[in-house]
C-alpha cells in the first residue's frame, strides 16, 4: 500500500507535463501554498510573542527555546527559497527573522515585528490571488487580512486554517486528486514544480513563466529551440554541482528562451 507521499507523487506524475505547467501557475494552488506558509508564520509569531517575549516558552530554558524558534524560521525561509515565483520580499523577510534569532543575542521583539510584516505580505498576496474566485468567501479572506493587519494572532491562525481547508477541497478537484483530507499543499506544489525527469520536448512554452521550475541538466528534455545555457544563467543550481536547477524569477524566464 502506498503511503500519502508516494500516492500523491504517483497521481501528480500521471498529469501531462503541459498541464502541470499550467496548474503550477493556477491562483488556487498559489493561494493554497501561501495560506499554508501564512499559518506557519502566524504560529511562529505567536510563539515568539507570547512565549519568548514573556520568557515562558513551555518551561524551556531561553537558549533552547530560541534555537527551536530559529529552526522553525529556517524551515519557513527554505520553503520560500524553493518558491522563487512567490516573490523576493517574502523570502528576504523570512531570512531576516532567522538572522534576528541568532542564538547568542536574539532580538525577539524585532523578529516579531518582521514576522508581522511577512504575515501581512503573504495575506495580501493571497487576497490578490483569490479576487476572482467566487467559491472562496471574500468576507472570510477579508477578515483574515484584517486580523493579520491588527496582529490578532488567534483569529488570524483560525482564519488561515479555515482557508487552507477550503482551498484544499477545491485544489483536490482541480488536480483530480479525489479526497482533500490531509492534502499537503506545500508538497503538492513541490511535485508540480518538479520537472527533473519530465519530457517537455513537445511542450509549447510560449508565455509560460518558468520561475520556480526544478529541472535536471541530464534528465529534463526541453524543446530543441530552447537555449539551455541561457536557462542555466536564469537558474540556481541546488546544491552546487548537483546538475539540478531552479529557475529564478525575472523577465528572462517569463517566456520561452529561444536561440
Amino acid at each position: 500500500m502506498l503511503d500519502g507521499f508516494k500516492l500523491l507523487r504517483f497521481r501528480v506524475e500521471l498529469i501531462e507535463p503541459q498541464q502541470r505547467l499550467a496548474l503550477r501557475e493556477h491562483p488556487l494552488i498559489t493561494a493554497g501554498v501561501l495560506a499554508d506558509l501564512l499559518g506557519r508564520t502566524l504560529a511562529l509569531n505567536y510563539d515568539l510573542h507570547y512565549g519568548l517575549g514573556f520568557d515562558r516558552y513551555h518551561g524551556m530554558a531561553r537558549p533552547r527555546a530560541v534555537a527551536l524558534a530559529r529552526d522553525t524560521a529556517q524551515e519557513l525561509a527554505r520553503e520560500l527559497d524553493r518558491r522563487a515565483a512567490l516573490g523576493r520580499q517574502s523570502r528576504d523577510l523570512a531570512h531576516e527573522i532567522v538572522a534576528l534569532l541568532e542564538p547568542t543575542y536574539a532580538a525577539v521583539d524585532r523578529a516579531v515585528s518582521v514576522g508581522r510584516m511577512l504575515a501581512g505580505t503573504l495575506a495580501e498576496t493571497i487576497a490578490n490571488c483569490l479576487q476572482q474566485r467566487r467559491r472562496i468567501p471574500t468576507v472570510a479572506v477579508g477578515a483574515l487580512t484584517r486580523a493579520v493587519a491588527r496582529g490578532d494572532s488567534v483569529r488570524a491562525l483560525v482564519g488561515a486554517g479555515q482557508l487552507v481547508e477550503a482551498l484544499s477541497t477545491q485544489i483536490a478537484e482541480l488536480v483530480g486528486l479525489g479526497e482533500a483530507d490531509q492534502l499537503d499543499l506545500v508538497l503538492l506544489s513541490d511535485l508540480l514544480d518538479d520537472f527533473t525527469r519530465a519530457d517537455l520536448s513537445t511542450a509549447d512554452l510560449t508565455g509560460v513563466d518558468l520561475a520556480g521550475v526544478r529541472w535536471s541538466e541530464l534528465h529534463t528534455c526541453w524543446p530543441e529551440d530552447l537555449d539551455i545555457e541561457r536557462l542555466k544563467e536564469d537558474s540556481r543550481e541546488i546544491p552546487p554541482g548537483s546538475g539540478i536547477y531552479i529557475v529564478e524569477p525575472g523577465a528572462e524566464t517569463a517566456y520561452v528562451i529561444r536561440v
